[in-house]
């Protein structure tokens, strides 16, 4: 890309792992020199903590960073964008810092806004590909869901197991309040039939919830960041009347509302819902889940 000799230092732009979208650099003093690059996988790709990366090596200059779907060519926004940079060369001085690229964010107006979750629906076995777990392997059921339908599904088996999906940053902003909604269930392996959850509500530590991880930017930390606690949002979601009855065979809802502070639309670099807490154990139904700005 650039004359031998040249003064480079190597950066990982860490993203979604369920996204793999082109990462365009472009020399922003020379509009036409520009490179396009795809991404790998760090962590394998299931895994909540995975992410995609895209490597670079870029001298001292001014560059923009952009994201682009690989069909239409759209500007978008990968959930989030961590860049790690290597060590500074000690030969040579003339090589990239942080304050010499530009990551190209668009706006949280466009479409794909309206709804913070990306395949909530399971209307096809791809949809599953969208999230991400711990300790839960997912599987799609073409028949679990409402009426029959598709659904993701779940056996929690250990304290933390659950399923997650990185959020686009680029659609926060402070001030807007969001209503999460899900339906589950929980059911008993060997009946298929609901498990006693009647003793679910807001207070309940042991009921399933859907909650927000937020992560700031710090690269001795590398690709994870650091988990600031002080701006994670509680739960998001929780249970709701009427609640699952043993033996019953119907959904119940989580449902709630959340409302961005400017500490987690300007602060925070990542966030992760989680859906988890499912401490009866069973196997976990979810279907129709949302995340609609109001």
């Amino acid at each position: 890309l650039f004359c031998q000799g040249t003064c480079l230092r190597t950066i990982i732009f860490h993203t979604d792992v369920t996204q793999a979208f082109n990462m365009v650099v472009k020399d922003s003093t020379d509009p036409s020199r520009q490179y396009i690059f795809t991404n790998e996988n760090y962590m394998g790709s299931t895994f909540t903590y995975a992410t995609a990366v895209y490597g670079v090596s870029l001298p001292q200059g001014r560059f923009d960073i952009s994201f682009h779907d690989k069909i239409t060519n759209e500007l978008v926004y990968p959930s989030f964008v961590f860049p790690v940079l290597d060590a500074p060369p000690v030969s040579c001085n003339s090589y990239v810092t942080e304050s010499t690229f530009n990551i190209v964010v668009p706006p949280p107006t466009r479409a794909a806004c309206n709804d913070l979750i990306r395949s909530g629906e399971f209307i096809t076995s791809e949809s599953i590909n969208d999230y991400l777990m711990i300790n839960a392997p997912l599987v799609w059921s073409a028949t679990d869901g409402v009426g029959g339908s598709g659904a993701l599904t779940y056996v929690h088996t250990q304290i933390n197991s659950g399923i997650s999906q990185w959020i686009d940053m680029s659609c926060l902003v402070a001030g807007d309040t969001w209503e999460f909604e899900a339906l589950y269930r929980i059911v008993d392996e060997a009946t298929g039939l609901n498990m006693d959850l009647t003793h679910c509500d807001a207070e309940s530590w042991d009921c399933i919830r859907a909650w927000f991880e937020f992560r700031v930017q710090n690269n001795a930390n590398g690709p994870l960041g650091d988990w600031v606690h002080s701006i994670n949002t509680g739960h998001v979601g929780i249970p709701v009347s009427p609640q699952l009855k043993l033996g019953s065979n119907n959904f119940a809802t989580m449902k709630g509302t959340w409302t961005v502070t400017p500490d987690q639309a300007n602060l925070a670099d990542k966030a992760v819902l989680h859906i988890n807490n499912a401490k009866s154990g069973g196997k976990v139904i979810l279907d129709n889940i949302s995340f609609i700005r109001l």
